[in-house]
């Protein structure tokens, strides 16, 4: 995702509609590890998500998010549902330290690195809308606002945008109504997710990624899907929440991205983490509806419904 996790891994961390089996998330969780651990980083990921995010010049320092509006989307583009964890305000801290500590060791390699905020850690549950796929209207099949060309290229949205932003007006009050009887209607109560591991994805994504052991997110996220058939297709298909986001410069010489005994460094730090981590439970009696206004940040209008 937040948008924010909508694109974790290209490579390792499919995104299809359907939910996954326990054993089958294992087994992406194992493909996504191995990746990083094998080949650093997959350049290609990580430029998708840095068109996202400024990037200050020397002498400054810094890197952050630009607003989706900046960028000739429309406002509201990025709406999604998320377990917020700070509802589980040890893991949530555990995992700031973690992000702490593999920024310590990316910074010390010069790598550029948006941490993101402690208060934004949380886990997509669903996606209404994405700044790659607008959708005004979910609940009918069309509504998208941009043809894909557009929204590959935030110059041509921005000249387009104009005529485009009077037809992109989602109804909140209609979708909050929705979210909340679809949440209702299962009538579950609240969703325990288990710590399975920390990784860093191939993207350049730190990822704290979960197991669902009572099978509570596949009925949401397929009540949702059935709520919003317009939503957009590409759906997250794991439990993950986004730490930390690293942008490697590709050396032009040698190709190499990252001193081996920085990956080395970035490695162990996970592995000791999740071995501290694993199976620490995270209760979660709310979902949230989030109109996020700058990606992987999880800011904007947020409104909570009781599981």
């Amino acid at each position: 995702a937040a948008a924010s996790d909508w694109s974790v891994d290209a490579s390792s961390a499919p995104r299809i509609q359907s939910e996954v089996a326990p054993a089958d998330l294992s087994e992406t969780y194992d493909a996504m590890q191995r990746s990083f651990e094998a080949h650093s980083f997959d350049m290609a990921a990580v430029e998708d998500i840095r068109r996202w995010f400024h990037f200050e010049e020397p002498p400054g320092v810094g890197v952050w998010p630009v607003p989706y509006t900046q960028q000739g989307l429309q406002k509201d583009c990025t709406r999604l549902v998320v377990f917020m964890l700070d509802e589980a305000p040890a893991v949530a801290a555990a995992a700031a330290r973690v992000s702490r500590e593999v920024m310590s060791a990316l910074g010390g390699a010069g790598m550029p690195c948006f941490t993101v905020a402690r208060s934004s850690y949380h886990v997509t549950v669903f996606f209404l809308s994405l700044p790659t796929d607008p959708v005004s209207d979910p609940q009918t099949s069309q509504s998208k606002s941009l043809s894909p060309a557009l929204v590959e290229s935030p110059s041509l949205a921005l000249s387009s945008k104009k005529g485009k932003q009077s037809a992109f007006s989602p109804d909140h009050a209609r979708e909050e109504r929705s979210i909340d009887d679809a949440c209702r209607g299962l009538a579950r109560g609240p969703v325990e997710l288990e710590v399975d591991r920390i990784v860093m994805a191939a993207s350049g994504t730190l990822l704290m990624l979960f197991r669902d052991p009572s099978g509570c997110l596949a009925p949401l996220r397929g009540a949702l899907r059935e709520t919003f058939p317009g939503a957009p297709a590409k759906q997250t298909n794991i439990a993950h929440c986004t730490l930390l986001r690293a942008f490697p410069d590709p050396d032009a010489e040698s190709g190499v991205v990252l001193d081996p005994r920085v990956v080395e460094d970035v490695n162990a730090a996970c592995v000791r983490w999740s071995a501290r981590l694993q199976g620490a439970k995270v209760r979660l009696d709310r979902a949230w509806l989030v109109r996020e206004e700058r990606f992987s940040s999880l800011d904007g209008p947020k409104e909570s419904f009781k599981l």
